[in-house]
């Protein structure tokens, strides 16, 4: 009896763990490893996000005159500003596009794409961003600009666009096809290609890039790119050893 007893018990403990354990693996963990993301709230505006970040990186909404830390899933609106310190941050803009920015770096999201409008466009203010596209729905939807040009694109692919205080202003294509707008003509960039801008001026011949020329920030992209692909499997992801390729 007393035997019985003790194994009743037993079980009892063991069903409790189990529901336990059932609850933790199949409601409670997967929220924590996979929060949700906040929703865009601003009109009709689709979810901008960041979707990743390491180091300072800082938001100054349209309406702010101050800066804030930047956080995990915290939803971007029209006019917000992103700035970097020693920081790195990665940009979900929806449907296949993804943008980078590497330390010491400042971008305006001048335009989101709402229902009215397709367009995204986008203000680099210092520093160096890639743009990753595995899903473009037209030619010319994102248009990044610089004081020296705007790049407007025509393919999905890989984007680097940097500026060097009083040096120049540059754009690299690693994979896809832009028109760059100079102040005076345009010129078509195609993957693999190089262009520069110095004072205010094109440079005449576009060149070849060097697929040596890799630093940290190429290293970071490549990583991301590669876990992206392992997370989200749906569209055409450039492939990692498009930056990494000669390591």
């Amino acid at each position: 009896m007393l035997q019985n007893k003790r194994f009743r018990r037993a079980g009892f403990y063991l069903l409790k763990n189990l529901v336990y354990l059932t609850f933790f693996f199949f409601f409670l963990l997967p929220s924590l490893l996979f929060p949700r993301v906040p929703e865009q709230t601003d009109g009709n505006q689709r979810s901008a996000y960041i979707s990743y970040l390491s180091g300072s990186v800082y938001l100054q909404r349209a309406s702010a005159l101050d800066l804030e830390e930047a956080s995990l899933h915290l939803p971007l609106l029209e006019g917000d500003r992103i700035a970097t310190g020693q920081g790195r941050v990665e940009i979900s803009l929806g449907q296949g596009k993804t943008i980078w920015l590497d330390e010491a770096t400042k971008l305006d999201l001048e335009k989101l794409p709402g229902s009215d409008s397709p367009y995204f466009e986008l203000r680099l203010v210092k520093g160096t961003i890639t743009l990753c596209l595995t899903h473009l729905d037209q030619e010319k939807q994102v248009e990044i600009r610089t004081p020296d040009f705007y790049l407007l694109v025509l393919e999905k692919g890989l984007y680097r666009v940097s500026i060097q205080e009083k040096k120049e202003t540059s754009c690299r294509i690693f994979e896809g096809l832009a028109e760059i707008q100079g102040r005076e003509r345009a010129r078509l960039l195609r993957s693999g290609q190089l262009l520069r801008v110095k004072a205010g001026q094109l440079v005449p011949e576009i060149e070849k890039m060097d697929k040596k020329n890799i630093d940290a920030f190429d290293n970071w992209c490549s990583e991301r790119i590669s876990f992206l692909k392992k997370v989200n499997r749906r569209g055409a992801w450039p492939h990692e050893k498009r930056i990494m390729r000669n390591k």
